[in-house]
């Protein structure tokens, strides 16, 4: 039996009342710092906090710590007194320096998930992500700018030669420089592996590539394409298709899906019935039509789906 315990530090307390928020409850499991404001001020009495009751710390959020540097997320990390299996250092203002310092920490060989979305990190630093942590499975990238396919495929490539866990989770949403290499690479690679994937506004992403991810991706639960304005209904139907555990999928603001994906989900929701979720939003072929209302109607009252669409 595991006993799980997250406690939220806000961001209004003071070190001192931090550090009595931790001698309240000891044996925290996930330490919530999200928007705490930890600077140079008060690094030293912090990395004190970080050291008395970090012993039973497995899960370690720094979210939108805007005033971290590299160098204090760096010795923070050192101070950490037990082997972290998750770290969400996303809306930080950290380089590269930060992952790398994470590769080669001692939490490198347990950590298991990295948030590090709207950062300005780099291919390299993912690609030593990929080689030295063996057993990181659930890598959350959105708006990183400076992700290339490069940097995913030349990850997976270092995931296969060093013999790592393959990737469950990868949120590549709003990198605006993935292309269909990646996803082509990484339906190939890793397909069997997928459950949650995000490519949410990747623009250069085409209908030929999500097909190909479909075909290889058998345990794929959630899809995010919003934004991809590319995609129509071929991947639409692909997808729903050959994807049977699909709990999720979003094509909110896809300009090409149609009618004729609603009509495929109404004809075939006796096969469907895994989707819990489904985004059609923003959709401009489907607004403003009478048929597209009557199919969500039908569609409604013979499931549970929870659809989104414009009123």
């Amino acid at each position: 039996f595991f006993f799980y315990m997250k406690l939220s530090i806000q961001r209004s307390l003071s070190v001192a009342e931090v550090a009595q928020k931790f001698l309240l409850c000891p044996g925290v499991t996930y330490a919530n710092f999200a928007h705490y404001p930890i600077s140079s001020d008060i690094e030293e009495e912090f990395q004190d906090i970080v050291y008395e009751h970090s012993k039973t710390w497995i899960t370690l959020s720094f979210h939108a710590c805007t005033q971290l540097t590299d160098s204090i997320l760096i010795r923070v990390l050192f101070y950490v007194q037990n082997s972290l299996t998750s770290i969400d250092i996303s809306s930080c203002k950290l380089s590269d320096d930060s992952v790398m310092a994470i590769s080669h920490s001692l939490h490198s060989r347990t950590l298991q998930i990295l948030k590090l979305g709207s950062s300005s990190i780099t291919d390299p630093s993912i690609i030593e992500l990929s080689k030295e942590c063996p057993n990181l499975n659930e890598l959350h990238l959105a708006s990183c700018s400076r992700i290339t396919d490069e940097g995913i495929i030349n990850s997976l490539i270092a995931k296969a030669e060093y013999n790592c866990a393959p990737f469950s989770v990868l949120m590549l949403g709003a990198c605006k420089h993935i292309t269909n290499k990646s996803v082509f690479y990484l339906a190939e690679s890793q397909g069997e592996y997928l459950e949650r994937l995000s490519f949410s506004f990747c623009f250069h992403l085409a209908n030929s590539s999500v097909i190909a991810l479909a075909a290889k991706a058998p345990n794929l639960q959630t899809l995010n394409l919003c934004g991809c304005k590319l995609i129509g209904d071929s991947s639409v139907k692909a997808v729903l298709q050959q994807c049977p555990k699909l709990s999720s999928l979003s094509i909110n603001s896809c300009k090409q899906v149609t009618i004729d994906s609603m009509r495929y989900i109404n004809d075939n929701l006796e096969n469907l019935r895994s989707l819990s979720y489904l985004d059609v939003r923003s959709c401009p072929l489907l607004e403003n039509n009478e048929e597209t209302g009557a199919l969500v109607e039908e569609i409604v009252s013979r499931t549970s789906l929870h659809l989104r669409m414009n009123k």
